[in-house]
């Protein structure tokens, strides 16, 4: 069953307290938990969480990495799990999946009470059409983006709106979830962000902000909070009776099991709100402008990379959708919030270059095997119809390659994003050849397609890529528009990705 969620429907859970009628963005959460980890996920309008356990990973992974600066800011949770001979895997399981239920429960359950309200207290909906691109048959929209185990298309050919939401704007089925882990400010914990954020800071050139780095939030429940007595953290109580002042405890907490004393160094918050992935297709490209230096901590999702960011973001061009960071060497790392791919033609190599991966979640075979070779791509009579079938190698005896290249976790210098493994994975699966190092900005003319991906974008063909003047490096402005935009091959990865990405009903997490 689809949900049909409201846009500015918010649901924010931290340390006990359910706010229902959040006001926060998600930057103003992160900024609060500046010292932590976190993790984008999406969720399907079917309510079915995308790839939970390689986020989970992501999650447990971060605490590691970012506990290896020399301020350790986990090292007082770290060191309480040992002490119960618990583990992070553990902790992961009793406390933070219990508290994503929580609020996710209250996001759909909420929400499906305030849809189902009596006529009298509706306001009445609207049918309204999708717009025609999305109706004709070769439309990329609905050929490609289509759940192959159950026939829904990921874009409806009609959404409900309100009078109010009635500007011929779509009401969002997708939702986002944002699960962040952060350290309890302790002594040592206020000592270890304040530490690490100067470290941070200081990799960046110096910059006046007129806005405050840390956001307060006020404890005391309000309008729309209730304070849930669940096993979420140690400073919660057990509501062994699930029920009183809110009428919920946590989701699938085992009651049976003390929280311990590690709950009292870490804070989890868990931000849920209505979210729509960007349409597919040629006129859906977007442009992404290369003026950004590499992040201070590109192995963990740090919380911190929110302030870190933001000098970029003011001065983003106009036209453009994403800022692109880069290295002295002029390699295209990564943008802001997403991975950087390209599919570009190199010279035939003797040896194949594959990038690891996640393992293969179950047996597939692909059933996209009309892969373009290097040459069709290269020449002027090549069309996106006009590909012949080939042996999955995207090339010929004494042909040039049609390479996907990405940077890959080899080359720590980028965050390795879930969505980027699950696209290696795909180039894998259809025969595409994976280079796993960064896209370089002086080869820019060997390139034939490329896309930005993260949890919430998936795929998002580009059109352009420009280094604009101002850049952080100083460099020669340069301006480079692909030959094809949602092209053959990132097309082929977007199905792919569809078919092997693990989908889990938010209830069974």
């Amino acid at each position: 069953m689809k949900m049909n969620l409201t846009a500015d429907r918010v649901i924010f859970f931290e340390d006990g307290v359910l706010d229902s009628c959040c006001k926060f963005s998600p930057q103003q959460v992160l900024l609060k938990h500046i010292a932590g980890v976190y993790t984008t996920v999406l969720i399907t309008p079917e309510g079915t969480v995308i790839d939970w356990v390689l986020h989970r990973n992501r999650l447990l992974r971060g605490i590691e990495i970012l506990n290896k600066r020399p301020t350790g800011p986990f090292q007082s949770f770290l060191s309480s799990l040992e002490t119960e001979g618990s583990s992070l895997s553990e902790f992961f399981s009793r406390q933070v999946v219990p508290a994503v239920k929580t609020a996710l429960s209250a996001f759909y359950v909420e929400e499906q009470a305030a849809i189902t309200q009596p006529p009298s207290q509706q306001q009445p909906l609207i049918v309204c059409p999708q717009p025609h691109h999305q109706q004709e048959p070769q439309s990329l929209v609905s050929e490609h983006l289509r759940d192959p185990r159950d026939g829904l298309s990921l874009a409806s050919s009609s959404v409900l709106l309100s009078p109010a939401q009635h500007q011929g704007s779509q009401s969002p089925q997708h939702a986002m979830l944002m699960v962040c882990i952060s350290p309890a400010a302790t002594t040592a914990g206020r000592d270890a962000r304040s530490a690490d954020c100067s470290a941070a800071s200081s990799d960046m050139p110096a910059k006046a902000t007129s806005s405050p780095s840390v956001v307060s939030f006020s404890p005391t429940p309000g309008p729309g909070r209730v304070v849930l007595e669940g096993c979420t953290t140690g400073h919660d109580r057990v509501n062994q009776g699930g029920g009183g002042g809110g009428g919920r405890g946590v989701h699938g907490a085992d009651l049976s099991k003390p929280c311990g004393q590690c709950s009292r160094y870490i804070h989890i918050a868990v931000y849920c709100k209505a979210a729509q992935p960007p349409l597919y297709g040629p006129d859906h490209g977007v442009q992404a402008a290369v003026m950004g230096r590499p992040r201070s901590l590109p192995g963990a999702k740090a919380s911190s990379w929110v302030e870190e960011r933001r000098q970029y973001e003011e001065r983003k061009p106009p036209e453009a959708s994403e800022v692109l960071l880069s290295d002295a060497g002029g390699r295209i790392l990564e943008g802001l919030v997403t991975n950087f791919c390209v599919i570009s033609i190199t010279a035939p190599s003797a040896t194949s270059t594959v990038a690891s991966t996640t393992t293969c979640i179950s047996t597939y075979t692909s059933t996209y095997t009309s892969i373009p070779t290097a040459a069709e791509v290269g020449s002027s009579s090549y069309t996106e119809t006009s590909a012949e079938q080939t042996d999955g190698t995207g090339k010929g005896d004494g042909e040039e390659e049609v390479v996907l290249r990405v940077c890959g976790p080899q080359a720590d210098a980028a965050l390795p994003g879930v969505v980027q493994a699950r696209v290696v994975e795909a180039a894998n699966r259809l025969g595409l050849r994976v280079v796993p190092e960064p896209p370089l900005a002086g080869e820019r003319h060997t390139w034939r397609e490329a896309f930005i991906s993260n949890c919430i974008k998936r795929i998002q063909p580009l059109s352009r890529v420009f280094c604009p003047p101002g850049n952080a490096w100083g460099a020669d402005p340069w301006d480079y528009w692909l030959p094809y935009t949602a092209g053959k091959y990132t097309t082929a990865l977007l199905r792919e990705l569809e078919l092997i990405q693990e989908r889990t009903p938010w209830r069974d997490l």
